[in-house]
């Protein structure tokens, strides 16, 4: 039998199944939002992650029969609980506050010294086979989860494996020889092996993954695991005929796609948890190469032959890149400012407008030369001719300013495809920016 977590009743819960065939048993209900089931070794229970009473309570450790019933809550405050071997022991943590073992009824609880004051427990810890020892992914407080084993006292901490890769999920061989965990260490998240007492990691799976969660059978004979096969694609949509089509797909995000003002290329970000990388595609997906640099913001010039880039580190500036190969080229010097959206440059390349804050909130909208840096008054008209006339193949910009009735938010998707709302501009007035086919007209 196992245990899993589906929404296939409408919100998550706690289903049992048997291996050998037969359909899935739900055994919770309600809004827990339970997650992490650890069944007993004695199988006397199940043990979840769960909401607390109310939205503000921490997530909780509660218990289940196996077969369903009233779930009890066995500790106030905790995450990702898991047996001991023989099932008379929870092991749990609670994040930053270290790694804690209590008795099989939440009671005779106390904490595992670490002795890494500056991290926090990333993913699940647990108990080897005879008790003696846990595997945890330790996370400092900037830097990559290390896998480390400790001893339950906490006499000297292990780290068996310390690399720039996310990795989470450890689990013991029932022999406590090996450990298996999962990690993207070899480019996508796949599940590795690794002798407990030191060594070289072994890929254990294969392929696109994402493979996660593995729980291993009481005779080591057999491995499960949750494995999810998503991609994210780049579209283009035909808006006179409706019809769409796929430029390319990966497994990383893709955001931020536009077009070039001749339509034939694009230009996105390809992001991951840690790195965001431009690329340009064209529009068949042929022809894919990088952008230099790490810049989450890109415009395409008024010609098409270069790309702007937005920086805020170590200033915030705007750099040119040429297409034709070269390094990106600052566009005068860096200047600090309260920048609350990204920045947009004007057809002619020489001036850039943005929007201003203060205290975390909008405050106005900003258009600077890009030479000299001066600034021009927040509520001046060029602004709304600047955002305007920026170029967007096949889309029309529309400026409606404030003393104009803007349509409700169902009228304007059904109207004008697209709605965004767009700068503050003027002394606390919004200026809305509706973006539509030009098919439709203004």
């Amino acid at each position: 039998m196992i245990a899993f977590v589906s929404d296939a009743s409408g919100s998550p819960q706690i289903w049992i199944k048997n291996l050998a065939g037969g359909d899935p048993i739900r055994i919770t209900s309600g809004d827990l939002n339970p997650s992490r089931p650890s069944w007993s070794p004695k199988n006397d229970q199940i043990l979840f992650e769960g909401n607390g009473p109310n939205p503000t309570s921490p997530r909780g450790i509660w218990s289940v029969p196996p077969l369903g019933g009233s779930p009890r809550k066995l500790i106030g405050a905790g995450l990702c609980p898991c047996f001991s071997g023989d099932g008379s022991r929870i092991v749990f943590h609670r994040f930053i506050y270290g790694i804690f073992i209590c008795a099989a009824d939440g009671s005779d609880e106390r904490l595992v010294e670490t002795r890494r004051r500056d991290a926090y427990i990333s993913s699940r810890a647990v108990l080897s086979p005879d008790g003696q020892r846990l595997a945890a992914f330790v996370s400092p407080q900037s830097g990559w989860p290390d896998l480390c084993v400790t001893p339950v006292d906490g006499a000297k901490v292990n780290v068996l494996l310390s690399e720039r890769a996310e990795g989470a999920d450890p689990v013991w061989t029932p022999d406590g020889r090996t450990i298996i965990f999962s990690s993207d260490r070899g480019g996508t998240r796949n599940l590795w092996q690794i002798p407990a007492d030191g060594g070289s990691p072994e890929p254990l799976t294969t392929g696109a993954g994402d493979d996660n969660e593995p729980a291993v059978s009481g005779d080591g004979a057999r491995l499960v695991y949750a494995s999810v096969r998503n991609t994210h694609a780049l579209m283009v949509l035909d808006t006179a005929t409706g019809t769409s089509r796929t430029v390319l797909e990966q497994r990383e995000l893709i955001r931020a796609a536009e077009f070039s003002p001749s339509g034939d290329q694009l230009v996105a970000v390809s992001s991951t948890w840690d790195k965001d990388q431009p690329f340009i595609v064209s529009a068949d997906g042929t022809g894919r190469r990088p952008v230099p640099g790490e810049d989450g913001f890109l415009q395409w010039s008024a010609d098409g032959a270069s790309l702007y880039t937005f920086r805020i580190r170590p200033d915030v500036s705007i750099h040119r890149v040429s297409l034709a190969g070269g390094q990106p080229a600052e566009m005068g010097p860096a200047w600090k400012d309260g920048i609350a959206t990204p920045p947009w440059v004007s057809p002619d390349g020489k001036r850039v407008a943005y929007s201003t804050q203060e205290e975390g909130k909008i405050v106005g909208t900003r258009v600077r030369d890009l030479e000299t840096r001066r600034g021009e008054a927040p509520g001046d008209p060029r602004v709304a001719t600047l955002v305007a006339r920026r170029p967007v193949a096949g889309w029309q910009l529309t400026v409606r300013f404030p003393d104009t009735r803007l349509p409700s938010r169902r009228s304007g998707l059904q109207e004008c495809g697209t709605f965004r709302i767009g700068a503050v501009l003027g002394t606390g007035r919004r200026q809305h920016l509706l973006l539509h086919p030009r098919t439709i007209g203004p």
